[in-house]
């Protein structure tokens, strides 16, 4: 995808998750994602998903610029805001 400016960036979409381990003993966990593109500098961050258990949803997209080699990579950890 090229913008209107003419850089080459990617979208990436994160939408929800199924049968995260549970790392709460009492109550639902609160997951929320942290996700890096590539060789990009910055990482990005999902909202808190309330209570979102075991199976979350987020609804969240990111766009990002390619910088070089590694660009298509995306890395992903799922995180609980409670731990």
């Amino acid at each position: 995808m090229t913008d209107q400016d003419g850089c080459d960036c990617r979208r990436v979409a994160v939408l929800s998750a199924i049968r995260l381990r549970d790392t709460q003993t009492f109550g639902k966990q609160d997951p929320y994602v942290v996700l890096r593109c590539g060789d990009h500098p910055d990482q990005f961050r999902t909202k808190v998903c309330r209570n979102g258990g075991t199976a979350p949803t987020w609804n969240e997209r990111f766009t990002y610029a390619l910088t070089g080699a590694g660009s298509d990579e995306v890395h992903l950890r799922v995180w609980n805001s409670n731990a």
